[in-house]
């Protein structure tokens, strides 16, 4: 540590993946929670900007473990972190533990519901998220390097729309006669969802010609239902 202040380092990033002993285990990462603990707290004592990475849906994972783990790096109070959904790449050891059956990927849409709660987590605690997803690349494609996994190029946008329809399903089950929900001109696309598929969730909960519409007033981070022509307000 004293050499990487020397050399004036001032940000280090730990590739945590997961503070399950078992995940960890099973996916050989070769370092326990105890470890990751020890080597967080010689970080601050060195005063580096601490960044921690989590990886969830690796080998024995759960979402209620991924769940643990980001309430465990919550306490380890890092200044910021990456969320990565665990992706399958060909002729690694993840691969073929996929393919003799022991390993399992999640679907897309049991990583999205997990991640949208984690960063919700990470949102309450004050503690930003600097990237949700890997990188697009030319290899991330399905035949190619690509095998399994919950990966695509939009996941950040995937999992800021399911946050959304999580606000709104918490705010109309106190507004189920709600017929109109006004947002911001520019989150209108994320309260809609991806191929409007928020609205059609909603639909079908609710009511088949609910709308979802822009509101220019609106400031950013803030929606309002419609109901009986009165309008209440919510955070998003």
């Amino acid at each position: 540590m004293t050499r990487l202040a020397h050399y004036q380092v001032d940000i280090i990033e730990l590739g945590v993946q997961s503070l399950d002993d078992g995940v960890l285990e099973k996916s050989q990462r070769g370092h326990t929670a105890l470890d990751v603990a020890k080597a967080v707290a010689l970080i601050k004592e060195y005063h580096f900007t601490l960044g921690l990475q989590m990886m969830l849906a690796l080998p024995g994972d759960t979402p209620e473990k991924s769940l643990e783990t980001a309430q465990k790096i919550i306490a380890l109070q890092p200044d910021f972190v990456r969320i990565y959904p665990t992706a399958v790449i060909k002729d690694t050891k993840l691969a073929e533990m996929m393919i003799n059956g022991i390993y399992q990927p999640w679907s897309l849409d049991v990583v999205i519901d997990t991640v949208a709660q984690i960063a919700d987590e990470f949102m309450l605690a004050d503690i930003p998220i600097i990237r949700i997803g890997l990188q697009a690349a030319d290899n991330l494609v399905w035949g190619k390097d690509l095998l399994g996994g919950a990966y695509h190029p939009a996941m950040g946008e995937l999992v800021k729309n399911r946050q959304i329809f999580r606000r709104l399903t918490n705010a109309l089950a106190k507004m189920p006669d709600t017929m109109v929900i006004y947002c911001n001109k520019n989150e209108l696309s994320q309260f809609i969802g991806q191929k409007k598929n928020n609205l059609y969730k909603l639909r079908k909960i609710y009511h088949s010609d609910l709308a979802i519409k822009a509101d220019e007033a609106l400031p950013k981070g803030i929606f309002e239902l419609e109901q009986k022509g009165e309008r209440r307000r919510f955070d998003v």
